[in-house]
């Protein structure tokens, strides 16, 4: 099973490094076609771009980063899938097949109803929310020129009874919301660590990212 997860890993962390040098490269050409064109509204403000000093010594140094990013994320990302087919495997698959003790298969069938019942509450909101609680006002939407209805409040009795009587369960849907929050920045960060075009750190902070070029 050991050998199998990690060949798992092995393939994939490489065929999507593959695709990272694609799009860079991909990128990189469309970029200089549009600044052929005249087209220069990809790039930062001028404001917000770094001290012309900054910005040579930057591009000095670009080739050497690219690599060395186009490394780590490739280990990070096989270590990461490496990990997660190992859980997959042992506390999913294998009980499952009964190589190992159901033991392992305990976790899963204590979270899954608390976590079915969140998901359960979350889509009845947004159901009742759209059939229930708006008015029946409805405005051409300017980009795809469809109606949409207007978000103006219907049956306000309704929703304050919706709102208070869900309050914990908004509590508990709100603490799976943060753990896949989190998952999804982790995930995401290794995924993406080999793609010096696009930034790790959210907007406002992205000069913090010394790997972020435009390419």
């Amino acid at each position: 099973m050991v050998p199998g997860c990690y060949l798992i890993a092995f393939v994939t962390s490489s065929v999507l490094l593959v695709c990272y040098m694609l799009c860079a490269f991909v990128r990189y050409r469309t970029h200089r076609l549009r600044l052929q064109r005249g087209d220069k509204s990809f790039l930062p403000r001028p404001r917000d771009l770094p001290h012309p000093g900054n910005m040579l010594s930057e591009s000095m140094k670009y080739s050497g980063i690219q690599i060395a990013y186009f490394l780590w994320g490739y280990y990070m990302l096989q270590l990461m899938l490496y990990l997660v087919t190992m859980v997959i495997s042992y506390f999913l698959v294998l009980p499952l097949l009964g190589v190992v003790s159901s033991f392992y298969l305990q976790p899963l069938w204590t979270l899954l109803p608390t976590v079915v019942l969140s998901l359960l509450v979350n889509y009845v909101q947004i159901f009742v929310s759209r059939k229930a609680l708006l008015q029946d006002h409805c405005y051409k939407d300017g980009g795809s020129r469809e109606r949409v209805k207007a978000l103006a409040l219907d049956n306000r009795r309704v929703y304050h009874n919706f709102s208070y009587f869900l309050f914990f369960f908004n509590i508990l849907l709100g603490f799976y919301s943060c753990l896949l929050r989190i998952v999804k920045g982790i995930l995401l960060g290794l995924v993406f660590l080999a793609r010096v075009d696009l930034s790790g750190l959210m907007q406002g902070y992205q000069h913090w990212d010394f790997g972020k070029v435009i390419l």
